[in-house]
This record gives C-alpha cells, structure tokens and sequence, in this order.
C-alpha cells in the first residue's frame, strides 16, 4: 500500500511475519534462517524482527551518540502556531503493554514556501504498562492537547486492543469531558 498510495499508507517497521502473511516471503526460508550453523540471534532480531539489540562492529552510528542526542532542547506541551499559522501536529505511538512502555512521538509539521514539509520532534511521552482504556485517554487527551491532524498508530499485533478502544468515545475520569473516537 505504501508504494501504490503513498498519501494513504505508509511503513514504520516490521517483522518477517508481514511478507510472509502477503506472500511475499516463503515461511520456510525464514525457518532455514534460523536453522542454519551461522545463525546469530541478535543480527536476525535486527534484519527480520526490526528490534534494536545494540551496536555492532562497523556500525555506521554507535547507540551511545544518539543516546547522547535524546534530549529535546524545547519541547512543546500544547498545541502552538508560533513558527506557522499553516502548521500543525501528527501523534504517531508505538504500542507498548505487559512490560513494555507505549511510546508517543508528538511531531509539529510546518510547510515551507518550496512545498517541502518541515518535521520537528517536539515531545515524547511514556506510558508505562497501563490497561488500553487508560492509554486510550491519555492519547486522546494528547490528541486533542496538541489539536493534531492525525495519529499514527501501530495497530498490528498487540497494538489492535488499543486501537479498539480508541474506536469508542470515553468520558475523562478527571474532567467528565467526552473524549470521542
């Protein structure tokens, strides 16, 4: 989809098990792989299950440079039309649940006259092990907070619970607010 309608979809990333459900890879391959002499776990986890396992020798970037550079210097807490009266804000999350943290990028997108589209990260926020009703709230609020255009949402896998839950409209335990889907 991201090839044939690139305005409609795109791909952040993914495990060997998305080609293999299109066809697009043989299931058997990725089993030879693993059964080969020279097999190496932490290469497969990089190449076919897109995890990051650390540095490896001849790395183009070592980790500890951008862990150096994971600070950002002005965040924004709120939506903000400062830089642009045309810009605005997209939420992409990365789903996380049962020991893992969901993750949520809040980029602020401003047109430039050349028609390119300047992205700034301006925030993260970490959702630590919640219920999906919870977090369901918290990215509505971030939603609505920032008045983003979209949300991107890695809805495969574990992530289709909270995408179901986003699909509902909930009341704001705190304000008694509606929080619509």
């Amino acid at each position: 989809m991201s090839v044939a309608r690139p305005a409609d979809a795109m791909i952040l990333g993914g495990s060997w098990r998305v080609p293999v459900i299109e066809k697009l890879l043989d299931k058997n391959f990725v089993k030879e792989l693993k059964l080969d002499g020279t097999f190496n776990e932490a290469s497969f986890e990089r190449e076919y299950e897109s995890k990051w396992t650390g540095d490896i020798e001849s790395a183009f970037f070592e980790s500890s440079k951008f862990d150096k550079n994971r600070i950002i210097n002005l965040p924004e807490y709120k939506f903000s039309n400062k830089t642009s009266k045309d810009g605005y804000y997209i939420m992409g999350v990365d789903v996380g649940r049962f020991g893992c943290t969901t993750e949520v990028c809040i980029i602020k997108v401003t047109p430039a006259t050349s028609g390119i589209m300047l992205k700034r990260l301006v925030n993260i926020y970490s959702f630590d092990e919640e219920h999906f009703g919870m977090q369901a709230i918290k990215l509505k609020r971030l939603f609505n907070q920032y008045k983003c255009k979209i949300a991107i949402i890695d809805g495969n896998g574990l992530g289709a619970g909270l995408v179901d839950m986003l699909t509902m409209d909930t009341t704001d335990p705190d304000t008694g607010e509606i929080l619509y889907n």
